[in-house]
C-alpha cells in the first residue's frame, strides 16, 4: 500500500491593477495537503476575481480671485496689461517703471484714444494709440506741422 503524498501549498499569485476601472485579479488555488496527481488535475488552476472599485472622490476647491487694486499714483501695477487707467478722481494714470525697478502708477496726460500716425494734432493735448496699439505723442515738426508720432 502506497503512503499518502503530502504536497506543500504553492504560494498564491495575486495581481492588483491600480486603475479607475475594475481589472481582473488572478489568484492560484492552493493545493490540498493530501491530493494525488489525478485529484489536483480536477481543481481549477485560477479563480477570476474583480479588483475593488476606486474610492477616489473629487474634492471641490475654491481659489480666491485676487482683488484688483484701484489704480492710484504710487501703487504697484503690471505692464503692459495695466497700461493706462483712470484714478478715482478721474485723472489718467500710466503704468510704468519711472523712477524705480518696479512698475507703478504715475500721473499722465489724457489718453485720447486711437489716432492715425502722421495726422495733425495739438502739442500737449494728450497721448493716443495707433491702430496697431502703439503709444503716440503729438510732436512738432516745425511751425504749424504737429503730427501724431509713434514712440519707440
Amino acid at each position: 500500500m502506497d503512503a499518502p503524498r503530502f504536497v506543500t501549498p504553492a504560494p498564491a499569485k495575486v495581481t492588483i491593477a491600480l486603475a479607475t476601472a475594475p481589472a481582473p485579479v488572478t489568484a492560484l488555488a492552493p493545493a490540498t495537503a493530501t491530493t494525488t496527481p489525478s485529484a489536483a488535475a480536477r481543481l481549477p488552476a485560477t479563480t477570476p476575481e474583480l479588483a475593488p472599485e476606486s474610492s477616489t472622490t473629487a474634492v471641490p476647491t475654491t481659489v480666491p480671485t485676487p482683488k484688483k487694486t484701484t489704480p492710484a499714483v504710487g501703487v504697484a501695477c503690471t505692464p503692459p496689461g495695466d497700461d493706462y487707467a483712470t484714478a478715482v478722481d478721474g485723472s489718467t494714470l500710466k503704468c510704468t517703471k519711472a523712477g524705480g525697478p518696479s512698475a507703478k502708477w504715475v500721473q499722465s496726460v489724457s489718453l485720447l484714444g486711437t489716432r492715425t500716425p502722421g495726422a495733425p494734432c495739438e502739442v500737449g493735448s494728450g497721448v493716443a494709440t495707433s491702430p496697431d496699439g502703439e503709444e503716440m505723442f503729438c510732436l512738432g515738426q516745425g511751425p504749424d506741422t504737429n503730427v501724431w508720432t509713434v514712440v519707440n
